[in-house]
């Protein structure tokens, strides 16, 4: 919360009831058109981030309420196979979601606005003579988010709170292979062009012949970057990481 409401006072939680009112209830339809298979789905539920509805006690102190409110989710997905791999769609309208803003003008510090969210991707998968035993799979996705009303909304991004984008893309890749079934190689590259920052994940992982391949050993390198430290991905910047997993699957 900011100070420049006042100091907090009560804090409390309104839950979704167990009633009609807020009953979760959707649908989802296919069709399949030249040669591409579409979806169309409706979703009522509940966002499950609350919402901080404010209320001022006096010019000094406000007590905050903690709201799940309901949501409208309209979605459209779709699939076509091209001549060279795969083309994928997927997007979403929430029409008068709820957001906490700052604006000086609202009571409550809540606003209604609608939210759209897409994903365009790309899968094509590559065989070599020398390695006949696994293909290489390659996913190009392009993922982004558009706000049509932003202000007063606040994106948290890094360590400082900023006017949020009206439109947010981001770009990710990745690429996966197998040699000789034992090992399997994969790498992921995600880039948010709008705060400049991004991430990489290598990864190996190898499956001895050991109990019927029960083991299972997997070594991750994650790197975090960004250009300024206070957007974005930057906090993490400096915060590098290699995981080392060690994983027995057994069946009773």
């Amino acid at each position: 919360m900011n100070g420049a409401y006042g100091v907090p006072g009560s804090v409390e939680t309104e839950y979704p009831e167990n009633s009609l009112d807020d009953l979760r209830y959707g649908f989802r339809v296919s069709t399949y058109v030249a040669k591409m298979m579409l979806y169309f789905s409706y979703f009522h539920t509940q966002n499950y981030t609350p919402s901080s509805e404010l209320t001022l006690i006096n010019p000094f102190s406000y007590n905050i309420k903690l709201v799940y409110p309901d949501e409208d989710i309209f979605g459209f997905s779709m699939n076509s196979e091209l001549p060279k791999g795969l083309l994928r769609a997927e997007a979403i309208w929430i029409p008068n979601r709820t957001f906490s803003v700052w604006d000086p003008d609202d009571a409550d510090k809540i606003d209604k606005r609608d939210y759209i969210k897409y994903m365009a991707a790309y899968d094509v998968t590559f065989f070599f003579q020398w390695n006949k035993s696994a293909p290489l799979n390659i996913t190009l996705e392009h993922v982004g988010e558009y706000y049509p009303d932003n202000d007063h909304i606040l994106y948290f991004g890094g360590v400082v709170s900023e006017r949020q984008y009206t439109y947010s893309p981001a770009i990710n890749m990745s690429a996966r292979m197998s040699f000789r079934n034992r090992w399997d190689a994969m790498q992921i590259v995600s880039y948010l062009p709008k705060d400049a920052s991004g991430l990489t994940i290598s990864q190996v992982t190898y499956k001895p012949i050991w109990m019927n391949n029960a083991w299972q050993f997997t070594l991750q390198y994650i790197r975090v970057f960004s250009d300024e430290y206070t957007k974005g991905l930057g906090p993490l910047e400096q915060k590098d990481q290699v995981v080392f997993t060690t994983q027995y699957n057994f069946s009773m």
